[in-house]
């Protein structure tokens, strides 16, 4: 069977097919990415058909064999597939990334995305981690998962300019989260202040009530609207988050050249993100301003 293993169908296929496993159907997974219902049933089919005759033929562990494969593959390549949270900037950094694990992630997700090797490394908020330090092992279903910080970034309470300048920095006690924002750690420290939190949505944001602020951290800034539009309603952060990368530590140790590209990575998105809040930093305007 190994033997007639089509590398590029491999390639091409079995991405499609476990965000097809993930999400539960091809239905709804194609809601979800860029990816066409016809295709994913497409990649589905070959995948199931390969499966089918790998259990006839007593090769249960064919479909570790195709992850490992492809996996082999693309660190080869120099291409690494990523799951990122929607606000960091990667297309600066010139990876080829696979977007079909791109909306709505989490840490939680990405923690099990990553465990089942479906995708190859997470980008993004790393908040319910409590990264103080530059770098931790976090045990995840008894693998051990490289975190690394790359940047601190303030988090902010914004509101429309308009809404605030008639009701005030402090008549905001309703707070929506972003989703990507919506951890179990930061909920319960917000609600200690006497915040309520709004509960999380998957959907794309909606304009909410006039009377809601909004939590975001600064890499967010820029993508607000124009500065005039939006404020922030504090002096200080309400609260800083690490936007950090995670990788399996165990599959850095046995392939130097993940490892390799992990830390090319690491150092290019650490210096794009710190050119990003810089940037960002010049659009934050105060409910004063």
């Amino acid at each position: 069977m190994n033997e007639r293993l089509d590398t590029r169908m491999v390639m091409r296929w079995l991405p499609l097919y476990e965000l097809c496993t993930y999400s539960g159907s091809c239905n709804r997974a194609a809601a979800d990415c860029r990816y066409s219902q016809a295709t994913l049933n497409r990649a589905h089919r070959c995948l199931e058909a390969l499966l089918a005759e790998a259990e006839s033929r007593h090769l249960f562990d064919l479909l570790d064999t195709l992850r490992t494969a492809a996996q082999k593959i693309r660190t080869a390549e120099g291409v690494c597939r990523l799951e990122a949270d929607p606000f960091v900037p990667l297309g600066i950094n010139g990876f080829r990334l696979e977007r079909w694990a791109r909306t709505h992630s989490d840490i939680s997700r990405s923690l099990q995305l990553l465990g089942e090797r479906v995708c190859d490394a997470f980008i993004g908020s790393l908040y319910e981690l409590e990264l103080e330090r530059g770098r931790k092992i976090v045990q995840f279903q008894g693998q051990p998962m490289l975190a690394e910080a790359l940047v601190r970034t303030p988090l902010w309470r914004v509101a429309p300019r308009q809404a605030a300048a008639k009701i005030g920095a402090k008549g905001f006690e309703r707070l929506a989260l972003e989703p990507t924002l919506h951890h179990p750690r930061l909920v319960r420290r917000l609600e200690t202040q006497g915040y309520r939190i709004l509960p999380a949505t998957i959907r794309k944001p909606r304009s909410h009530e006039h009377n809601v602020a909004r939590v975001i951290n600064q890499l967010q800034v820029r993508g607000l609207g124009t500065p005039q539009s939006y404020c922030v309603l504090d002096q200080v952060p309400i609260d800083e988050d690490v936007i950090g990368i995670v990788y399996s530590a165990t599959y850095a140790d046995q392939q130097p050249a993940f490892k390799l590209l992990m830390q090319q990575i690491t150092q290019d998105l650490r210096q794009g993100l710190e050119e990003e809040l810089l940037l960002s930093s010049k659009s934050l305007l105060p409910l004063t301003a």
